[in-house]
C-alpha cells in the first residue's frame, strides 16, 4: 500500500511540476506577444511618418526592449523584423522587396538562437528538459491603395479638360500628402477607344512622373478626328480592370472623370456591364459613394 502511495505521490508531484512549467510558459508567451504587438506598431508608425527601414527597425527594437519576458528585456534581432504587405481578406503577409512596404511583421523570440536565449524551466529538468523555445508574432499594416484615374478626353470635354487636369493633379497631390507608403496611381484616357497613359506608379517614388502624365492629357480637338466622335466609357473601365489585374494586397480605387453619359446611347449598357465587371472581378459589393472607404475594391 505504501508503495502504491509513493508511486501516486511521485506522479502527482510530476504533474504539478509540469503544470507549473506550462503556466510559466503561457505567461511568457503572453509577454512576448505584448512585445511583438508594441514593436510592430512602432515600426509601422515610423514608416508612416516617412522614416527609413533602418529607423523603423531601431524603433521596433527600442519598444521591444521596454517590454520584459521572464523578467528580462525582449531583444529583437534585425532578422526578427520583416517588411512586406498584408492582405486583410486572406490574413496573408507577403515579404516584398520594394521600398514602400505597407506592413511589418515582428517575431519576438526566446530561443537558443535568439538574443535573449531560451526560456529556463523549473521542474522539467527532471526529465532532461531544462529550457524551451517560445515565439510570438505580430503584424502591423498600413492600407495601401492602387488608384486608377479614368479620364474622358472626347471632343465634348474639350472646354473642361484643363479643369479636369487640375482636379486630377489635386487628387495625386492629396494622396502624396497622406504619405501612405505603397500608394500607386495609374492613368487611362478614353474617347471611342482607351489608352493606357500610365501603369500603376508609386506616388512616394515617382510623384512627378504621375503629375507629368496628367499634364500631358489632351482632349480631342474636333469631333471628326479618328476615335473622337463619341464617348465610350466601357473601354476605359476595361483598361482600368486590366491595370488592377497586376495589383496585389492593396485597396483598389477607380476614379472615373467624364462630362456625361456614354454616347451614342447604345454604349450605355456596355458601360454598365464594364462597371459591373470591375466590381465582380474583385469580389466587391455595391460600390461605395464618394468619400466612403472600404477594405475591398471601390468604384467612385
Amino acid at each position: 500500500m505504501l508503495a502504491w502511495f509513493g508511486i501516486l505521490l511521485f506522479v502527482m508531484l510530476g504533474m504539478s511540476a509540469v503544470a507549473i512549467d506550462l503556466s510559466y510558459l503561457a505567461v511568457t508567451k503572453n509577454e512576448l506577444q505584448n512585445a511583438a504587438d508594441a514593436a510592430s506598431l512602432a515600426a509601422i508608425s515610423a514608416l508612416k511618418s516617412g522614416q527609413s527601414r533602418k529607423e523603423a527597425i531601431a524603433a521596433a527594437q527600442a519598444v521591444a526592449a521596454r517590454n520584459a519576458a521572464t523578467g528580462e528585456s525582449v531583444q529583437l534581432a534585425v532578422s526578427d523584423i520583416t517588411f512586406g504587405s498584408y492582405d486583410a481578406d486572406t490574413d496573408a503577409f507577403d515579404k516584398e522587396t520594394f521600398n514602400n512596404a505597407g506592413a511589418v511583421r515582428v517575431t519576438a523570440r526566446r530561443s537558443s538562437d535568439a538574443p535573449g536565449g531560451p526560456v529556463g524551466l523549473f521542474f522539467a529538468g527532471i526529465w532532461g528538459q531544462n529550457s524551451a523555445d517560445l515565439a510570438a508574432e505580430a503584424i502591423a499594416a498600413m492600407r495601401k491603395r492602387d488608384l486608377v484615374i479614368v479620364q474622358d478626353v472626347t471632343f465634348s470635354f474639350l472646354e473642361e479638360i484643363e479643369d479636369a487636369k487640375v482636379a486630377d493633379a489635386a487628387l495625386v497631390n492629396q494622396i502624396s500628402k497622406q504619405a501612405l507608403a505603397g500608394d500607386r496611381v495609374g492613368l487611362i484616357t478614353f474617347n471611342e477607344a482607351a489608352t493606357k497613359d500610365l501603369a500603376l506608379t508609386s506616388i512616394a517614388d515617382e510623384k512627378q512622373t504621375v503629375l507629368n502624365a496628367v499634364k500631358k492629357i489632351k482632349a480631342c480637338p474636333n469631333a471628326s478626328q479618328k476615335d473622337c466622335g463619341g464617348t465610350h466609357i466601357a473601354p476605359g473601365l476595361q483598361s482600368a480592370t486590366a491595370l488592377f489585374s497586376g495589383s496585389r494586397n492593396a485597396e483598389k480605387v477607380l476614379v472615373l472623370v467624364s462630362d456625361g453619359m456614354p454616347y451614342p446611347s447604345n454604349r450605355r449598357q456596355p458601360a454598365i456591364a464594364a462597371a459591373d465587371g470591375v466590381l465582380s472581378r474583385f469580389n466587391t459589393p455595391i460600390a461605395s459613394p464618394p468619400g466612403v472607404s472600404v477594405s475591398r475594391p471601390t468604384a467612385i
